[in-house]
């Protein structure tokens, strides 16, 4: 049950943010044997099963079964005692495979790995997006700052003879900043969602006037 928590959200990942399967799982992977890494220093002897459909997950870790007084690798290795006690019949020389719960890795590494997987999912959805940009508009190396506003526009019209006199003062109801070029490099680069400030002015005052002839 422990692993629910964070299971519940890879199919909401993959309907929101409209990942296929096969890369879902990917990151998932990824994810989880980064955690592995830091709890046990390696993750060579441990399989990951997951079912991003279902919302299943199972981690399993395998050992070499050593002579008590032999260990020498605690995540590579494992006690004839400590065998025997999964299984009356094991040997010294077997492998034994047991399940690694989520709640084995501690609250800390389960707080990380939601992290992880949010910042992995920004950094696919910053990939697919350079390609959406380098598709419409060909390379974007260059300083784009993309977004859009949505203001509102009172202004006042002032007609005396042939002039016309007009003052408009526009005001930023919504501004929708996306992540620009700069961005999406230092987010890939740093693992961190990064956005610069939106480069979009409260408001403005636009004055002027016109002479019809």
């Amino acid at each position: 049950m422990e692993n629910l928590a964070l299971i519940d959200s890879f199919s909401e990942f993959k309907d929101n943010k409209l990942i296929d399967r096969v890369t879902l799982m990917a990151i998932l992977e990824d994810v989880f044997r980064n955690a592995l890494k830091k709890k046990y220093g390696s993750d060579d002897n441990f399989d990951i099963i997951i079912n991003p459909d279902k919302g299943d997950m199972e981690i399993w870790r395998r050992r070499v079964i050593v002579a008590d007084e032999d260990l020498d690798f605690e995540n590579e290795e494992i006690t004839l005692t400590e065998a025997r006690l999964i299984e009356a019949d094991f040997e010294i020389g077997e492998e034994v495979s047991e399940e690694v719960k989520l709640i084995d890795l501690g609250r800390r590494a389960i707080l990380a790995l939601r992290q992880n997987l949010i910042s992995k999912i920004h950094e696919h959805d910053n990939t697919n997006l350079y390609k959406q940009f380098k598709d419409l508009i060909g390379d974007i190396t260059g300083f784009r700052r993309p977004g859009n506003v949505l203001a509102l526009e009172p202004g006042a019209n002032y007609s005396y003879k042939n002039f016309n006199f007009y003052l408009y003062a526009p005001i930023a109801l919504r501004r929708e900043r996306p992540q620009s070029y700069p961005d999406i490099l230092r987010t890939i680069d740093t693992k961190v969602f990064a956005r610069g400030d939106a480069a979009f002015a409260d408001y403005s005052i636009n004055l002027g006037f016109g002479y019809r002839f």
